[in-house]
């Protein structure tokens, strides 16, 4: 297995947009897999802009989470919609903006799709599909979640399994030929993500960190820059002890050419330079199509062959976290960032994996430590500021923190004064987060999150709060 050098950047002018799909063409579908915090959302993010724009492009994204909150959606602006099972709250579809090459965006929260969830993913897919009209699907799966599993349901999904036939009181006519099934969606590819830096503190995870190291047909190094190569020779060793024929690419910052990333399929698991993959329709020529098919020959394939008790939810524990003012009269109220930063700070990695919220905030956030600037992302723009409060009032932020890192994502940018969509029996909320921890580790952290006062409005005393953790079943 070589390992492949990063792919320099081209214009978006030299890429070729993807043709439009229709009825009659099975949509791609790319399922990017990998442990918490290895910068899953991050490579996606930075996928977007090589995207022609809409027409070309209509891709469509399920996000599956542990937690209950649907936070990585969010950086899409748009409006969320009704999704598949109404009122389910397991679920949340948001349409973006018409210049955006996301059309929709799916997240199944509150469990692993390959396992307690995996019943939602056909209404998700069907749902995208009739919807939007997708050229292309992308799932970015839980860290835990087991590749192969996702696979095979979406190879069972791949064709419509109803056909119609058409029944006539004509005598002496016969009923008409059932329709063939439907070709909907091919496995394009299996992407796994490595958090090279933070390797250490997940490469013992076990069977899951095995299995996705085993079920993929590229494996994306991240986080590798500020380490030396000897590091990065371990990961690629530990791969290729797994999967010795599984390609290997380093992304530049989280940043990976498309062509590099779409087209799997059609490249046979091979061919990873720049420019290479055109897509295929499902001929099952990639390196994981190849290991199930290798599978269903020696085992007389079955759902239940597959040695999938779901243990890897135990891997974990998940916390929910939300703070809210009650009967607020006055300004919307802001998280007192000076008491949170504490927790950013001092989480150990080894028990807390990662952190997801949405805040508000009066200020903007300061830097994390050894940034030279205080730096602003927003869904939009990018730019530098030292400016400690907003003339606009609070805003929401998005917090994305994992092994002792972490940035914080303008969501919106206007005041956020008024009702808010996330209220219940009018509180205002200030904070919704969750924490991916440790097996064993939830009690105890619960404990610290109720009684360190980490978790506090600004103001103090003069505005009445309510602060609850919950442990999230996964």
């Amino acid at each position: 297995m070589e390992e492949i050098p990063p792919s320099p950047a081209q214009p978006q002018s030299q890429l070729q947009p993807p043709p439009p799909s229709s009825s009659s063409s099975p949509i791609p579908i790319t399922i990017l897999t990998g442990f918490l915090g290895a910068g899953k959302t991050t490579l996606l993010l930075n996928l977007l802009p090589q995207l022609p724009p809409p027409p070309q492009t209509r891709l469509c994204i399920i996000k599956n989470e542990f937690g209950s909150v649907a936070i990585d959606s969010k950086l899409l602006a748009g409006t969320t919609t009704t999704g598949p099972g109404g009122d389910d709250t397991s679920s949340t579809t948001t349409t973006t903006t018409n210049s955006s090459p996301v059309a929709g965006v799916q997240e199944l929260l509150n469990g692993c799709i390959c396992c307690n969830l995996v019943g939602q993913l056909e209404p998700a897919l069907d749902f995208l599909r009739k919807t939007y009209n997708p050229t292309r699907i992308v799932i970015e799966t839980s860290g835990s979640a087991f590749p192969a599993t996702l696979a095979l349901e979406i190879n069972r999904l791949s064709y419509s399994t109803t056909t119609t036939t058409s029944i006539t009181d004509t005598p002496n006519v016969a009923p008409a030929a059932a329709a063939a099934p439907e070709h909907k969606y091919f496995l394009d590819g299996v992407l796994l993500v490595i958090d090279v830096e933070n390797w250490a503190g997940y490469e013992d995870k076990g069977y899951t960190a095995k299995m996705q190291a085993k079920f993929t047909d590229l494996v994306i190094l991240n986080k590798w820059e500020d380490v030396g190569e000897r590091r990065v020779d371990q990961v690629v060793d530990w791969v290729r002890e797994v999967g010795e024929d599984t390609a290997v690419v380093r992304s530049e910052r989280g940043w990976v050419g498309r062509e590099v990333v779409f087209g799997v399929e059609g490249r046979g698991g091979g061919g990873w330079g720049v420019g290479g993959g055109g897509g295929g329709v499902g001929g099952g020529s990639s390196k994981v199509q190849r290991l199930l098919k290798e599978e269903e020959d020696a085992h007389s394939h079955s759902h239940s062959s597959h040695d999938h008790d779901h243990e890897h939810s135990s891997e974990v524990d998940v916390l929910s976290v939300r703070l809210a003012s009650k009967n607020n009269n006055n300004a919307p109220p802001a998280l007192d960032i000076a008491k949170f930063l504490p927790l950013l700070k001092t989480a150990p990695k080894d028990e807390v994996y990662r952190l997801k919220a949405v805040l508000s905030l009066s200020r903007a956030p300061p830097p994390p430590p050894g940034t030279p600037a205080a730096t602003t992302t927003s869904t939009t723009t990018t730019t530098s500021t030292t400016t400690t409060t907003h003339d606009t009032g609070v805003r929401k932020y998005i917090l994305n923190w994992a092994f002792g890192r972490w940035t914080f994502t303008l969501l919106d940018e206007g005041d956020i004064s008024g009702a808010d969509p996330e209220q219940e029996d009018g509180d205002d909320v200030i904070l919704e987060m969750t924490a991916v921890l440790a097996r064993g580790e939830a009690n105890s952290w619960k404990r610290k999150f109720e009684g360190r006062g980490y978790f506090a409005a600004e103001g103090g005393d003069e505005v009445e709060v309510v602060l609850r953790v919950e442990k999230v079943t996964t």
